[in-house]
């Protein structure tokens, strides 16, 4: 919600959303993806391009010559809520004209398992009049959304390191060493820096860097489940002056196979 909120802040409409462009990278982070038919447009600048996934499309897409890009984002976003708590999109057909038709219509149902605070909003978000439609805003405000801590959006990242900002990471620093190993020198990193996503060195360099960063991430949470494993082991139950050590099983640690001797039975 955060994401999108600052992204319409930055007059950016995204005008594909739905369930496949939704990506869980942790338990508590949501990024969007496929950007491929966002725009940026004024606050009362009006769109004409027809784009995106018809089952998630506002009804002003259909009947209208132009429409306001957040709005279609707001519907698509009600499109994509209904789909998370019901498990189904609110408008099916089995052809794109009687979609429409459905959509013009208006008409869905929400089941019963659904709380008031839950339907307020989708139909506070699902109105035909793209006016009369929740904000982003609004939306975070809602009832239903009262106790939700929102987390702060992502910091942009930016290739290459300034110095004078801040030290290198470890996963930048392990990063850039894997990069010139495979031929890419600090002087190809640089030039790169202007170009950002649309160079091939900035593509390379945000994969392995991604990869690196979750290499470390699990690295890191080993180290603290094998402590805690230790610390544990190191526990005793003291009883009539008799020390008894707990035995913990330490996580992901592989027990070699000791070959013991056979021994052999002869039976006189």
């Amino acid at each position: 919600m955060t994401n999108w909120l600052l992204q319409h802040e930055k007059q950016i409409v995204h005008r594909d959303l739905k369930a496949e462009n939704i990506y869980f990278t942790s338990r508590q982070q949501v990024k969007l993806g496929d950007f491929g038919f966002s725009t940026t447009c004024l606050a009362e600048q009006t769109l004409s391009t027809f784009c995106g996934s018809p089952p998630y499309a506002a009804p002003e897409l259909f009947c209208d010559d132009s429409y306001y890009g957040p709005n279609v984002d707001v519907w698509a976003l009600g499109i994509l809520l209904y789909f998370m708590v019901v498990g189904v999109l609110p408008f099916r057909a089995d052809t794109i004209g009687k979609l429409k038709r459905c959509i013009l219509d208006g008409f869905y149902t929400t089941p019963e398992h659904l709380s008031d605070d839950c339907r307020l909003l989708i139909r506070g978000i699902l109105r035909p009049a793209p006016s009369d439609r929740y904000s982003i805003r609004e939306i975070r405000d809602s009832d239903w959304l009262s106790e939700v801590e929102f987390p702060l959006p992502l910091e942009p990242f930016m290739l290459g390191v300034d110095d004078s900002d801040r030290t290198p990471t470890d996963a930048e620093v392990e990063t850039r060493r894997q990069l010139e190993e495979l031929g890419m020198s600090e002087q190809h990193i640089e030039a790169a820096r202007s170009q950002q996503s649309r160079s091939s060195v900035a593509g390379t360099y945000h994969i392995l860097l991604h990869s690196i960063q979750k290499r470390f991430a699990t690295e890191a949470e080993n180290v603290a489940a094998a402590a805690a494993a230790t610390a544990a082991v190191t526990d005793t139950i003291t009883d009539d002056h008799v020390t008894a050590v707990v035995d913990v099983q330490l996580p992901c640690v592989v027990q070699p196979i000791t070959k013991k001797p056979s021994k052999v039975c002869v039976i006189l």
